[in-house]
Formats: structure tokens, sequence, C-alpha cells
């Protein structure tokens, strides 16, 4: 019932938080599918990106796959990924970013909330984390359906101005969907406005 949920759920995540993390997470995977695959799962993959247990970090690099549960937290996961400064986690961001390129993720629902909280995920990382921006780079380079340009659109708008238009410049040619060129020259009109400001 909702009150013997309420108390599990305390209780897991006052062990993410203990001197064994690890038991938090190992409760997680015991859940049953009635909880991991509902509503109720979104609070514990909130407080799984705060822990800083690497067993925290494996696990949420393990769901990228797992739409079933993720229909129910994608927001919450995408931050949660974010939120966590370890490799699986980042690994995992970066292969949600994959999904939406490759059409793998097709519900139209969930493809507008993931790419909606994966922009502002990738922004928030690449700003400690160089090596996303060259990530993001190489995608802009090889990237040609319309869908995924527009992903990375969305992506792009959220990082450093200067940088995002040049990877504007790369990722569109004459061949680009002109759906795309109102977002493409709003990216290039905040760098050029950014540069102006700084100068100034």
């Amino acid at each position: 019932d909702a009150n013997g949920w309420y108390y599990s759920e305390q209780c897991i995540r006052i062990l993410l938080f203990t001197d064994n993390p690890g038991l938090g997470v190992a409760r997680i995977r015991r859940l049953p599918a009635s909880v991991c695959n509902s509503y109720r799962i979104r609070e514990l993959i909130h407080y799984l990106g705060l822990c800083r247990a690497p067993e925290a970090a494996a696990f949420l690099g393990e769901l990228p796959d797992r739409h079933d549960v993720l229909q129910h937290c994608m927001p919450e996961y995408i931050q949660a990924l974010a939120a966590c400064r370890q490799h699986p986690c980042r690994a995992a961001l970066l292969t949600m970013l994959d999904q939406l390129l490759t059409g793998q993720i097709t519900d139209g629902d969930l493809r507008w909330r993931t790419t909606c909280a994966l922009a502002d995920a990738v922004a928030a990382v690449a700003a400690t984390d160089e090596s996303v921006y060259e990530e993001i780079e190489s995608r802009c380079l090889t990237e040609h359906g319309p869908e995924a340009r527009a992903t990375l659109l969305s992506v792009l708008e959220k990082l450093d101005p200067q940088r995002s238009a040049v990877m504007v410049c790369a990722l569109l040619d004459d061949q680009a969907d002109k759906s795309l060129l109102n977002t493409a020259m709003r990216v290039i009109e905040n760098a050029l406005i950014y540069k102006v400001t700084a100068e100034t």
C-alpha cells in the first residue's frame, strides 16, 4: 500500500547516504517490477544521482535500454546522470543522446521529454567536462538526418554560445532542412550578442 511504500522508500534513501550505500543500491535492484515500472521509482532515481557510491553510478549506467522503467522517470533519470560525477553516468548520458539521434526512442511524448531534459543535462556536464564538447562536435560532423540535427540543435542552444556557433556551421550544410534554420540562426545570433557584450 501507499504507506508501506513510503516507509520502504525512506529506508532506502537513508541507506544510500550511510557508510554502506551499496546496500541501498542492492535493495533498489531487488524492487519488484510493479515499483520500477511506475512513478514510484522517480524519487529513488533522483537520490541515486546524488549518491557518490560507485554502485549507484553503475546502476544508473545500466538503465539507458530500460525504456519500460524510464518512461515513468525520464527527466529525473537524465538529471540524475548529470548530477552524478562518475564515468558510467557520463557514458549513459551520451548513450541517451545517441538513442535520440538514431531513432531508438520512438514514442513521441517520451522523445520530446528526453530531448528537453537532455539538452539541459549535457550543458551542465559540458561546463566541467571538456570531453563532452568533443563528443557533441563529432556528432555534428556525422549526423545528417533532420530529426538527429534537430536534436543536436536543441543541445547546442544550451551550450557555450561561441562554441555552439562553430558546431552549428559544422552541423548544417546546403542540404539542411529549412525548418532547422531558425534554431540555427538563433544559436549564431546568441554567439554574436555574447561576443559584442564581452567586448564592450
